[in-house]
């Protein structure tokens, strides 16, 4: 990527403490969508995953919307889980597409990859 400009994936691989903090993070988002909190997803979740599903190698998405302030100023976070997150090419399309079809800010979207069944 650009000169300066250190990505997610790039932070990720020099702290490897952080690869359980975003399974921590995802696993958190998982269990309240399971509860019922989210189950079966919104309208908005819905849509947004049959759009990144139509990404090349995406294959079946399921998204997570969280929205709250924080000092006063919106956040949305977002977690992605597909099917082809397994391929970085796949999950920084699908962490880019995330930010601008929700205005999350990259550093709060998570891509995982969807375990079988």
């Amino acid at each position: 990527m650009g000169g300066g400009h250190v990505t997610l994936w790039e932070k990720m691989r020099r702290n490897r403490g952080m690869e359980w903090a975003a399974a921590a993070v995802a696993a958190g988002a998982l269990a309240l969508w399971l509860t019922g909190s989210g189950r079966g997803g919104t309208a908005q979740e819905k849509r947004i995953g049959e759009m990144l599903s139509s990404i090349e190698g995406a294959g079946r998405v399921q998204v997570m919307v969280s929205e709250g302030a924080r000092d006063g100023e919106r956040q949305t976070r977002v977690v992605v889980i597909a099917q082809g997150a397994e391929d970085v090419r796949v999950a920084v399309e699908l962490s880019r597409a995330a930010c601008l079809l929700t205005g999350a800010e990259p550093e709060w979207v998570e891509v995982f990859a969807m375990g079988p069944g």
